[in-house]
């Protein structure tokens, strides 16, 4: 066999022996933030964003899709000209079998020369994505960062503003229109996640952004049991420093800087239940 092929196998064997986690959520820091405390524990290697569901899981369905087409096309064809046609070709689910391959070489890069008991991918996007990566990676563990969704807002329109410029103002000319669309994104992407966490309460844990500020220590710890990886003081140590260093100025309670009446009424009428929900003042 070739040593390539071997090679190869060894390390989705080796993956797929540890646990698998993803970190989620509405918020691009706040996951960030969870990210590089993680990725500090000798334990855990934690690295994004892989964008698996958003860039390799369609194509993957795609390619397969496209060859059983083709196949379709050919057999059509020899059958017309008289001509034996026996490809097997392949099935509609093989596509997740590529695409478990193809995620699995991804995460033993993750690790580099790491000996970890579980690897983390995170791309906030995945919120709305996890029963695919469910089925992805049968048994997997997901963490949900939630923030209060008015920080995530004043943080998305400031970045927005910045790497899109005028095509992102014509679109919102007021902040208050943008807060209103995103409070309807922030709270159905949190209820997307706690309707998922109803149906996996065992391998789902909810951690608010909020906590990695103030109550640093405990909640890594309660991340660290979740994953199964050594929760002890002097393990943590290094992750809340890690957790520290990435913590913009005033980074809890920023929309009360920006938000009016008119953004905040906005705000409240798509997502004041969810505020209420995680005790965020309303």
């Amino acid at each position: 066999m070739d040593e390539a092929w071997r090679i190869m196998q060894q390390r989705l064997e080796w993956v797929f022996a540890r646990r698998i986690a993803f970190v989620v959520g509405a918020t691009r820091w706040g996951t960030a933030m969870v990210e590089r405390a993680l990725d500090a524990h000798p334990e855990i290697a934690a690295k994004g964003e892989g964008r698996i569901a958003e860039a390799l899981l369609p194509l993957m369905g795609q390619a397969v899709g496209h060859y059983r087409r083709r196949l379709a096309e050919a057999r059509a064809e020899a059958e017309q000209a008289g001509l034996p046609f026996s490809a097997a070709g392949l099935d509609a689910t093989d596509g997740m079998h590529l695409a478990r391959i193809a995620f699995g070489l991804a995460l033993a890069r993750y690790a580099e020369d790491k000996a970890v008991k579980c690897l983390v991918e995170r791309t906030p996007e995945h919120v709305l994505a996890m029963p695919e990566l469910e089925r992805l990676v049968p048994g997997a563990l997901f963490v949900h960062v939630v923030r209060d969704g008015r920080d995530e807002a004043t943080a998305a329109w400031d970045h927005n503003l910045k790497t899109k410029g005028e095509t992102f103002a014509a679109r919102y000319p007021t902040f208050a229109g943008f807060a209103e669309t995103f409070a309807r994104s922030w709270s159905n992407a949190v209820a997307s996640a706690r309707t998922f966490g109803r149906e996996h309460p065992d391998r789902f844990l909810e951690v608010k952004c909020e906590h990695m500020l103030d109550r640093t220590t405990p909640t890594l710890s309660r991340l660290c049991r979740f994953l199964g990886v050594d929760w002890r003081e002097s393990r943590l140590a290094p992750c809340v420093e890690a957790a520290t260093q990435l913590v913009p100025e005033g980074a809890a309670g920023l929309w009360r800087e920006r938000f009016d009446e008119t953004a905040l009424s906005a705000f409240r009428r798509h997502a004041g239940e969810m505020l209420k929900l995680f005790d965020y003042e309303a």
